[in-house]
Formats: C-alpha cells, structure tokens, sequence
C-alpha cells in the first residue's frame, strides 16, 4: 500500500523538475533588442560642406543709368547768386521715369507771369508737353520767374546763365541739348540770351516776339539753330511778322538756320498751344549744340 502511494508521487515531481527547466531555456531563448550607440545631436554634428562649385568667371555687370524717376514731379525754388546779389525763383519739372543726360528746355513767359511763378504751372510749357507725350515727356523743363517786365535787364541774363548751371549739374543734362524757348516778352529774352551765349543752347524757339531786333548779334545768334512763329490775329499789323522775317533772313545771311512759320488764325494768348506740338518738340530734341542743320 505504500508503494502504490509513492509512485505517483515521484511521477509528479519529474513532470514539475521538467517542466521549469524548460521554462528556462525557453526563456533564454527570448531576442533581445539590439544595441544601438548613442547618437549626436544633429545641432552638434559638423555640417556637410560639398565641394565648390568651379564655375567660369563672368562679366562684370553693365552699369545701370541712375534713375531720377524718385524726383518726378514739378519744383518751386530760389536761385541765389552771391556775385550779383539777386535771385531768381523757379519751376524746375521732372518727367516720370527721367534718367541722367536729358535734353533741358527752358522757358521764358511773358508779361502775364511777372512775379507770378505760381501761374507757371498752370500758363507754362509743362502742360503743353503732357498733352504732347504724357507724364513721361522726353525732357526736363527748367521756367524761371522774372519779378519786372524784363529778360534784358541786368543782371537777368547772367542769373539765368547761373540757373542754368545748376540744374545741368543737379540732373546731369546733356550739355548739347539745351533749348531756349519763350513767349512774347520772353522770346525778347531767348533772341537776347542767343546772341549773348550762343555756346549753350542747341536750338532757340522765340514765340510772338513783339520786337528785338535791337538786341541781335546776328553773327553770334547765327551759331543757334532757330525756329521762330507768330500768329495772324493782331500780330500782323503789330509788325511782329516783319521783325522775324528780318531777324530769320539775317541769320542765314550769317551762315545759321532760321525758320519762321506763320500761325493763321491764332491770336497773342493762342500761339502757345499751336507752337508746342509734337513737330516742334521733335525738332528741339534733334538739335546738337554746335550742329547747323541744312533744312
């Protein structure tokens, strides 16, 4: 009987002694997961540089024309002279996209601006050549104010020579294209200023000029392409047209180029507009300085 009770006992104990050490290898036999090294930050990692680039050399750059396109818009300033102790106001008009050695047109008005330089913008050139090419016109315009009924009585002259200087350096002009131009008492003025200094002004269009042939060195005025206009409404019987007709012939008698072009139908106050028109500007614009054209 306790034979019979032992065995089983011992049968138990063989299965559970088997039964663990299976466990064991079993659970030796479990993968692990490998061992990964310890990684560097990659804000502390030294950059990757790749190698230079070998590429050919180039050209240098064109250089660029400034641009004056930031001063675009109209100027009321003073020019002071120290030599003469005198001034003259001014209008100086810059186009939209303006660029360095731009023509320059300047402008004498007539009796009806004296000491007004605040009818300039509205009675002067600048509108004239909107209404030709736009806020883009091809030019500067430069229109001094007088303060008495003159352009001959000193020193006028010489302060508009001193202005004149100044906005060629200012906006870098080019020195060949400089155009005199005026109306009435003002083209006095330019026949005065191109007998005068003939050497800065490429081209010379006096508008309605009452007179002055009086204030004409025809030899040096000669050195001045000029074309000349007058309208037929009250101008005609004022003798306007006798003293450009004589003033244009002397001229080219002297070896210049004179023109004169009569406005039919056009009184004093309308020979602006029938004068600036594009034809007119064209043939400013293409006047050298120094340079008599044939026709």
């Amino acid at each position: 009987m306790k034979r019979f009770v032992l065995v089983p006992v011992i049968v138990i104990l063989s299965i559970l002694l088997t039964a663990c050490a299976s466990a064991e290898i079993a659970e030796t036999e479990i993968p692990t997961e490998p061992t990964i090294a310890p990684t560097v930050p990659i804000e502390t990692q030294p950059p990757v540089t790749e190698p230079p680039e070998t590429t050919a050399p180039t050209e240098p750059p064109e250089p660029t024309i400034p641009s004056l396109g930031e001063s675009a818009g109209s100027r009321y300033e003073c020019y002071y002279s120290d030599e003469y102790d005198d001034f003259l106001n001014y209008y100086v008009h810059i186009p939209e996209d303006a660029v360095v050695n731009m023509p320059l047109i300047v402008y004498l008005h007539g009796d009806g601006e004296v000491n007004r330089p605040y009818a300039l913008p509205e009675r002067g050139l600048k509108n004239f050549a909107i209404r030709t090419y736009g806020d883009a016109y091809p030019f500067i315009i430069l229109e001094p104010n007088t303060r008495v009924k003159s352009w001959l009585k000193e020193p006028i002259p010489e302060l508009l020579i001193g202005l004149i200087d100044r906005i060629v350096d200012r906006y870098s002009i080019n020195i060949d294209k400089i155009i005199l131009t005026g109306h009435s008492r003002g083209a006095i003025g330019v026949w005065n200023m191109i007998s005068t200094y003939p050497e800065y002004f490429s081209a010379a269009v006096p508008v309605s000029s009452p007179h002055g042939n009086g204030h004409i060195d025809y030899i040096k005025a000669a050195g001045v392409p000029v074309w000349t206009f007058a309208g037929t409404v009250g101008e005609t019987e004022r003798g306007y047209h006798k003293y450009l007709e004589q003033n244009v012939d002397q001229i080219t008698v002297c070896g210049g180029f004179g023109k004169f072009t009569v406005l039919k139908g056009y009184e004093h106050s309308e020979t602006r507009g029938a004068t600036y028109v594009k034809d007119t500007f064209e043939w400013m614009l293409a006047q050298e300085n120094g340079v008599i054209p044939e026709e």
